[in-house]
């Protein structure tokens, strides 16, 4: 059994991944979610090496109709942080971190999540921000999205 959250991010990583921006820049930005072991390892080394990262997090749900069998969810939020490090991102080329949130923004409006039964909803851009950052710190753009569905166990 799988978790619907679980599948909801990562097929939607996994589409990401799949588009020809992604695969063209896959050795300058490497896209991970959040239940991948050692998370803050893996976002350092993708940062220090890379430059630029892109982390799913889903950061929750509403249960607005409690008498719905499910629970039905609305306003299942997604958030996918791309976090650029400028120091090592922006030497020889290079792929622009506002370019990127674009390519995430672009590719998961509007994609249908498929392997998820009770989610028959689709996935919409709701906005994004970037996250003030330190002088010399990491740039982190966070780019929301959201959806609706049943949550139950996915066989």
């Amino acid at each position: 059994m799988s978790s619907v959250i679980a599948t909801i991010y990562n097929q939607a990583a996994a589409h990401l991944a799949t588009l020809d921006f992604f695969i063209t820049y896959a050795d300058k930005v490497k896209i991970l979610v959040q239940d991948t072991g050692e998370i803050q390892n893996e976002i350092d080394q993708a940062l220090d090496r890379l430059g630029v990262s892109v982390l799913f997090l889903m950061r929750g749900g509403t249960v607005n109709k409690p008498n719905l069998p499910g629970p039905y969810l609305e306003d299942i939020r997604l958030t996918v942080e791309v976090s650029e490090n400028a120091t090592v991102n922006r030497q020889g080329t290079y792929v622009d971190g506002l370019e990127v949130v674009e390519h995430v923004m672009n590719g998961l409006h509007h994609l249908q999540v498929t392997d998820v039964p009770k989610v028959n909803e689709i996935i919409n851009a709701a906005g994004f921000f970037l996250q003030p950052p330190a002088p010399g710190a990491t740039l982190t753009y966070h780019c929301d999205f959201n959806t609706n569905g049943g949550l139950s166990l996915v066989p």
